[in-house]
């Protein structure tokens, strides 16, 4: 069975914090599952580790496969709607 998850963020892995004006938020991510997610507003640059690095804004759709690690760095007001899919329990938080 596939566990399928929608996930609606304020700020991508930082839900629950409001950050001042003009920060760049960074972090770095190894998937524990397939993500896919759609830009609302804002922008992102991606670098995949042992990959490619683009820039993503909104409208842009993003895929990112389980076990691939990437670094983020997102503009202030970056958001997004998150699809997280598994099929296995996961902890990621």
């Amino acid at each position: 069975m596939i566990a399928l998850v929608i996930v609606v963020l304020d700020k991508l892995f930082n839900a629950a914090i409001k950050f001042p004006r003009q920060v760049i938020i960074l972090c770095a991510f190894t998937y524990p599952f397939d993500e896919f997610a759609f830009v609302l507003k804002g922008s992102a640059k991606v670098d995949v580790h042992g990959g490619e690095s683009f820039s993503i804004g909104a409208g842009d759709i993003l895929y990112v496969e389980e076990g691939t690690t990437i670094d983020f760095e997102m503009s202030d007001d970056f958001e997004d709607i998150t699809m997280l899919v598994s099929d296995k329990p996961v902890a990621w938080r």
